[in-house]
């Protein structure tokens, strides 16, 4: 659940399986990824797992719980969102829980949830217990892995004992 997919040469020379972009509500066009982020993130999947096939769900950003109903309703293995918003304290806006809610159902279905944990913030719902939180690291000049300047690591005060990331 991104901002869509362009099939560019790079994934189509490559052979990775790229299902039709489903579009999200009020997401439209869905050959295109205006911004580029959707495409970037799904170079990063098949970096790591060249072999799954993706089901690109293009959202509108108006309504990303809307988005990620429509993921779920593809019935996946996996649903990745690197994307999300800064909460830092509770209690959560009513657009937050019902998405926190729509979270907790996917993974209570058996679909692994994996979400950004932030790029220097308290990433949401990055922070939700049910959900697997990927924080940002690269490779240094002397081969070992670093976190990015940009980061996000925390305790959640949201959710009691809830450390983020999970994984880098």
């Amino acid at each position: 659940v991104d901002s869509g997919h362009y099939r560019h040469p790079f994934f189509t020379k490559r052979g990775y399986r790229v299902a039709p972009v489903v579009l999200g509500p009020a997401a439209a066009n869905p050959t295109k990824d205006e911004s580029g982020h959707g495409t970037g993130e799904s170079a990063n999947i098949f970096a790591v797992a060249p072999d799954v096939q993706l089901l690109p769900v293009k959202m509108s950003f108006v309504n990303s719980k809307g988005a990620f109903d429509a993921a779920v309703a593809l019935q996946p293995d996996i649903i990745t969102c690197s994307w999300g918003s800064s909460r830092r304290n509770p209690p959560l806006s009513a657009a937050n829980q019902a998405l926190a809610a729509s979270v907790a159902a996917a993974w209570a279905s058996g679909i692994i949830v994996v979400f950004s944990a932030g790029n220097g913030h308290w990433g949401f719902p990055g922070q939700h217990p049910d959900v697997i939180s990927a924080g940002g690291v690269f490779l240094d000049e002397d081969e070992s892995l670093r976190a990015s300047d940009y980061a996000s690591g925390f305790m959640s005060n949201i959710y009691p004992n809830r450390r983020v990331p999970d994984v880098s």
